[in-house]
């Protein structure tokens, strides 16, 4: 008899631990919400994952695609330009239209311990809306005159590419540390390098900066504009790479690649 008292007074036991467990615990509501939330975070890891290894992929690809731009020097003349501006097209994520520049050095800054450079043909502007802008013309109104030289003329049309001031964003990426855009009109990037390396890449006169650009075509995305007596109509693109090189040396001196899409 005692032990069935016994038994019974342990089951009655073990029953009010275990529904003060329960009544202690998180209730069946908490239990699912945490798992929602870990299922949340696992998905947001795996996306954040991929779209690293998207972003790697794209600046690869991008990377390749401008050496070998520069390498073959496929740039288009004024009229592939024209013809490719003249086509009503959207923008291509998978089309990036490349242009060299060529890199004017100014004095070295013993001072701040750099060599300057200005991109020729590259001019700054300012929007409507007082954003600054680059751009640079593909076409300009031009005539002969009694010596045959190519003139343009003083009221002539002009088209241009304008982009961002991709010297004042950070999403042209580059592991060469040592330059630098510069966000003033003075100049445009500059080498943080010692002068016996720098001398001798400036003295050449032969640095150039390739840009690739993915070009938007819709009327939207045109803007009219003057400049002193020159109508503007000028085509927005993106700058998605920029390689600076010295072609007299056929060396690639820096790389800034963007991985965005």
């Amino acid at each position: 008899m005692q032990s069935v008292v016994t038994n019974v007074v342990s089951t009655i036991l073990l029953a009010s631990s275990l529904m003060l467990l329960v009544a202690c615990g998180p209730s069946s509501y908490e239990l699912q919400e945490q798992q929602r939330l870990a299922e949340r975070q696992a998905q947001a890891e795996l996306a954040a994952e991929r779209e690293q290894t998207l972003r790697q992929q794209r600046r690869s690809q991008r990377l390749n695609d401008a050496k070998a731009a520069w390498s073959s020097k496929r740039y288009p003349d004024e009229n592939q330009w024209l013809s490719m501006l003249g086509t009503s097209q959207g923008m291509n994520t998978d089309e990036i239209i490349y242009a060299e520049f060529m890199l004017q050095p100014l004095d070295y800054n013993y001072r701040e311990g750099k060599q300057s450079f200005v991109i020729v043909d590259l001019r700054a502007i300012l929007s409507s809306s007082n954003i600054p802008l680059l751009e640079f013309s593909v076409h300009k109104e031009t005539f002969l005159d009694d010596m045959q030289n190519v003139i343009e003329l003083p009221t002539g049309k002009r088209i241009a590419v304008v982009t961002d001031n991709f010297k004042r964003k950070k999403s042209l990426l580059t592991e060469q540390k040592t330059w630098r855009w510069e966000y003033g009109t003075i100049e445009d990037i500059s080498w943080f390098q010692d002068p016996t390396r720098t001398i001798s890449h400036a003295n050449n006169r032969e640095m150039t900066l390739q840009l690739g650009f993915r070009l938007c075509r819709l009327v939207t995305c045109q803007k009219q504009y003057q400049y002193e007596q020159h109508s503007i109509n000028g085509f927005s693109a993106d700058v998605v790479s920029a390689l600076i090189s010295d072609r007299s040396k056929q060396q690639i001196l820096a790389e800034f690649v963007s991985d965005r899409s």
